[in-house]
């Protein structure tokens, strides 16, 4: 489900967005062009130049060659997909076998890690500027919506959705369940949906204003994740992993503590409480609802064409959305995240369990040195102190 659904999105927000900016270039709307067409390839184009920054002395010319035509079109991420949803159908049985299938093809585990790294980066570069940009010129153009803007937007916000919830659900410490993941993809559905109104409605009333609002949201965020993971400032891949996890907080909390990471597979594990999800939603919906109340307040005053009863539905939308979303992210993080305690411990079971992890302590003690560099990229990286 998550490659093939993912590669079907992926292509197709590829095609949706060729099309707009044919349109666009067609109406001679060059500026909006120029920005969609750049949105679309940014993704490929960041992805190909790191590949070759990291791999160009270690690779053959024609591996290079081959990774620049995987990697250097807008559906690059699609292709990867594709490959992996193959690859699984190969190995069908172990895949669903009760312990999974240990990948230890080295290329095959560079092609997991390159889909997990373009997918996100693609929700991030391409997905979130791409909405904005799309919300943005139907709400001024002075041209009637087409259904190409709409199915645009359409799929463009469902794989956003998609990239944040699958990153979200492969973030939690203990294992999720299908009603989990459902919660979070309702939740985030909601959140994604406010704040990109919102962000759209406001950058209509006060244009770059916007950025800055943006700006101090991220200088907070950003002064948190610093503070809440300060222990770790000589792990780099820890702030490598900031610098993209950041502009996502734009539009949903993910929580703000590391607790594992494994760079080598883009795999990063957070923790997050009621306290500061909470913090962070009373902020974020106090945000959404002072952009929306002013652009309100705007189109009263300023914009005679605009029509007052949609204005209103705009800001009761966001405002229902921002509450909606938030109450349901609250309650799911106190359900998943809530720590239970016994209230009559069993006292000879939990000593038989700590002579059991004392001894697992002095056998993994004892094979540490026995782990190679070539098995650390199979066992994940727990930070330390």
């Amino acid at each position: 489900l998550k490659y093939s659904f993912g590669a079907v999105l992926t292509c197709s927000d590829v095609a949706t967005d060729i099309l707009i900016a044919t349109s666009y270039y067609q109406q001679r709307q060059f500026l909006w062009f120029s920005f969609c067409v750049a949105f679309a390839v940014l993704p490929s184009s960041m992805l190909t130049l790191a590949y070759f920054l990291q791999r160009c002395k270690q690779e053959t010319a024609i591996t290079l060659v081959k990774r620049f035509l995987l990697f250097a079109n807008p559906c690059g991420s699609g292709f990867l997909k594709i490959k992996l949803l193959l690859v699984c159908l190969r190995n069908y049985d172990d895949v669903w076998s009760y312990h999974g299938w240990l990948v230890k093809d080295e290329k095959l585990l560079q092609d997991y890690r390159a889909e997990k790294v373009y997918h996100f980066v693609e929700g991030l570069l391409e997905n979130m500027p791409q909405i904005i940009l799309q919300i943005y010129v139907t709400i001024i153009q002075d041209e009637k919506i087409s259904a190409l803007q709409i199915i645009s937007i359409s799929v463009t916000f469902v794989n956003l959705v998609w990239v944040l919830t699958l990153f979200e659900f492969s973030s939690f410490v203990k294992e999720a369940t299908v009603t989990h993941f459902t919660a979070i993809i309702f939740y985030n559905a909601c959140l994604i949906a406010a704040r990109g109104l919102s962000i759209v409605t406001f950058l209509v009333a006060f244009k770059w204003v916007t950025s800055a609002v943006l700006a101090f949201h991220e200088f907070v965020c950003i002064s948190i994740y610093f503070y809440r993971n300060h222990e770790y400032f000589n792990e780099k891949e820890v702030w490598w992993i900031a610098c993209l996890l950041m502009p996502c907080y734009v539009f949903v909390y993910l929580g703000f503590k590391v607790k594992d990471l494994n760079s080598k597979l883009f795999d990063i594990k957070l923790g997050r409480s009621i306290l500061s999800s909470s913090l962070f939603y009373v902020c974020f919906t106090t945000e959404n609802v002072v952009m929306v109340s002013l652009f309100f307040s705007w189109t009263k005053t300023s914009d005679s064409r605009w029509n007052q009863r949609i204005s209103e539905v705009i800001t009761v939308c966001v405002i229902v959305l921002s509450l909606l979303g938030t109450v349901i992210q609250l309650g799911f993080t106190f359900i998943f995240f809530h720590k239970s305690s016994r209230v009559r411990p069993n006292y000879e079971q939990e000593s038989q369990g700590t002579e059991q992890s004392l001894h697992l302590d002095n056998h993994m003690g004892q094979s540490g040195s026995q782990i190679t560099s070539d098995d650390s990229k199979y066992v994940p990286h727990f930070l330390q102190k």
